[in-house]
């Protein structure tokens, strides 16, 4: 079982009736001709991530960033909420994607730093893969 958002010291609370964020953090990046490929993962699994580096570079704000070894992200799907400290609405893909881009016809996830950071905003990526990492036996 992922460890889920309201375990950890994520700047945040889950929103009653919707999935809280797993956490995750980084695993691997490499840059494959003009898109970032990222692995993110927990105790779960691990989410192959990807997203074009040239898909918002002129308007909105730049999602298609690494990120940072050895730190908790929130990891967002389609109706993912949660709750962050001191905001009027509950944080949401859609509302990463209104500020950023949309991968259409692709499942996108969005990835949120579990602790507020003024130098360090939400990244947008499309799903590539979910591998489940099996049980010691």
């Amino acid at each position: 079982m992922p460890l889920p958002a309201h375990l950890t010291d994520a700047d945040g609370t889950p929103v009653l009736g919707a999935p809280e964020p797993e956490v995750v953090q980084l695993g691997s990046v490499e840059t494959i001709q003009g898109t970032l490929h990222v692995t993110v993962g927990n105790v779960a699994g691990e989410y192959a991530l990807v997203c074009n580096l040239d898909a918002n570079k002129e308007v909105g704000v730049q999602s298609c960033l690494a990120p940072r070894p050895q730190r908790n992200y929130l990891l967002f799907r389609k109706n993912t909420r949660w709750m962050i400290k001191g905001a009027k609405e509950p944080m949401n893909l859609e509302f990463m994607q209104d500020f950023s881009v949309t991968y259409n016809d692709r499942e996108n996830i969005g990835l949120l730093p579990a602790k507020n950071s003024e130098e360090e905003h939400f990244r947008l990526f499309w799903l590539s893969s979910w591998t489940a990492k099996h049980p010691s036996r």
